[in-house]
C-alpha cells in the first residue's frame, strides 16, 4: 500500500508529526526531496490495518455511527473514548457553547500570511474565555510524550487562541481509551504561555528549512514515512557492529546499559525494517536482482475443512474421542460463534462462556516480558 502526498495539510507540517520534527529537524529536507522525486511511503499490511482501525474508532466518535467498526475492541475503545471525554468535561471549569469536531486551523507566516503549519483538533470546546482540545489516540500508547512536554497539544493550543480571539486559557489534552494506566492527561496553556510558544515554533519551522538541519534517528522513527529512505533509520536498525558480528556474541558482549537502550529502541528498529521490507517488496524482480535480492517463492499452508475430513476419517476407521483431541477451539473465534449463536455482543458471549463453560477452559501463562519501569 502507498502513502500518497497529503493534499489536505498542502505537504507542510503538521501538529501530530511536530514532535518528531523537533526530535529530527532534518526530516522535513527528506521527506520534500522524497516528493519531489515522486516517491512515496510504502505500508505494510498490518500498518494499513491499525492505521484503517484508528480512522473507524475516530469516525465513530466524530459523528456517533458505529456501524463500520468491525469487531468488539473497537467498539469498546469508542465506548471508553466517550467516557473520559465526559470525566474531562466534568472536570472542566467551564460552560462550553460551542463544540466542533475534525476542525483544521492554520499557522501563518506573521509577515507573509503564507501558511506554515496546520493542526485538526479531533474535538474542541470554546467557552467564553476558555477552551478545551481533545486528542483521541489508539492502540497503547506508550509513544505519546507527557502531555506538559507535547509539541502537538502546544500547537492546538496555540491555533485555538488565535482562532478564538478572547480566550484566556486552553485546555489541552489526550484521551487514550485503550492505553495502560494513564488514559487521560492534559495541560493548561494561558496567553503569556502561548506567546512564547508562538515565537518558538516559528524558530523551530525555520530550522526545519535550513538544508543542513540534522536528522536524528530514535523512537519517533516508527511514525515517520521517510524512515525507509532515511541513512540514519537505517543505521539505527542495522548498525555496523551488529551486520559485522554474529549476533550471539555481540549481545554477550555489550555492556548492561547499551543492551537496555539497544531493547528500548526494538520497536522503532522493527518498523524501520518492516518500511525496508515494504519498499524492497514494491520493487521489480530485475531491481532486487540488481541489488543481490530475489523474490521467495511464499510459504504454502494447507489446512483440512474440519467437518467433511472428521466424517471421512470416522467412516474409514478412526476413533472420534482420539480425533477431537487434535482439535482446537480458540477463545477469539469461539466468542464470536457465540454472540452470532444467542445474538448478543462479544462482551456479553465472552462473560456467558465464563459462567457457563469455564471448567472447560486450559489457561495458561505466557512466559514474562520485560517492560520499563
Amino acid at each position: 500500500m502507498n502513502t500518497p502526498a497529503d493534499p489536505e495539510r498542502l505537504n507542510l507540517p503538521s501538529a501530530s508529526s511536530f514532535d518528531m520534527d523537533v526530535e529530527c529537524p532534518g526530516r522535513q529536507n527528506l521527506l520534500r526531496q522524497l516528493r519531489s522525486d515522486g516517491i512515496t511511503e510504502k505500508v505494510d499490511e498490518e500498518t494499513a490495518a491499525q492505521r484503517e482501525r484508528g480512522q473507524r474508532i475516530h469516525a465513530a466518535w466524530a459523528t456517533k455511527n458505529t456501524l463500520p467498526l468491525k469487531d468488539e475492541s473497537e467498539r469498546r475503545a469508542y465506548l471508553e473514548a466517550l467516557a473520559l471525554e465526559r470525566v474531562i468535561l466534568e472536570k472542566w471549569d467551564a460552560k462550553p457553547i460551542r463544540m466542533l469536531v475534525e476542525q483544521r486551523l492554520w499557522l501563518n507566516d506573521p509577515t507573509t500570511l503564507e501558511p506554515l503549519l496546520s493542526g485538526q483538533f479531533d474535538r474542541i470546546y470554546v467557552a467564553e474565555t476558555r477552551a478545551l482540545v481533545l486528542d483521541l489516540k489508539n492502540g497503547f500508547g506508550h509513544y505519546l510524550p507527557p502531555a506538559s512536554r507535547s509539541w502537538q497539544l502546544r500547537i492546538y493550543a496555540l491555533l485555538a487562541m488565535q482562532e478564538w480571539g478572547g480566550l484566556e486559557c486552553v485546555r489541552a489534552g489526550y484521551l487514550c481509551p485503550e492505553r495502560f494506566g494513564v488514559t487521560m492527561e492534559w495541560v493548561d496553556f494561558t496567553a503569556e504561555d502561548l506567546s512564547t510558544i508562538h515565537a518558538d515554533v516559528l524558530l523551530r519551522l525555520a530550522v526545519t528549512h535550513d538544508p543542513s538541519a540534522e536528522r536524528k534517528a530514535g523512537d519517533h522513527c516508527v511514525f515517520c514515512p521517510a524512515k525507509a529512505h532515511c541513512p540514519e533509520a537505517i543505521a539505527m536498525a542495522a548498525p555496523p557492529a551488529l551486520v559485522q558480528r554474529p549476533a550471539v556474541d555481540l549481545a554477550a558482549s555489550l555492556p548492561l546499559p547499551a543492551l537496555a537502550e539497544a531493547w528500548k529502541r526494538k520497536r522503532a528498529i522493527t518498523k524501520v525494517f518492516e518500511a525496508i521490507e515494504a519498499r524492497l517488496r514494491g520493487l521489480t524482480d530485475e531491481e532486487l536482482a540488481g541489488v543481490g535480492l530475489r523474490r521467495a517463492k511464499g510459504r504454502e499452508t494447507h489446512r483440512y475443512d474440519t467437518a467433511p475430513t472428521f466424517n471421512a476419517l470416522v467412516v474409514m476407521g478412526a476413533e472420534p474421542s482420539a480425533l477431537l483431541t487434535l482439535m482446537t477451539l480458540p477463545k477469539g473465534e469461539l466468542v464470536k460463534h457465540v454472540a452470532e449463536w444467542r445474538g448478543v455482543t462479544e462482551a456479553d458471549a465472552e462473560r456467558w462462556l465464563a459462567e457457563n463453560l469455564s471448567q472447560f477452559q486450559h489457561k495458561t501463562t505466557a512466559k514474562a516480558s520485560i517492560v520499563e519501569v
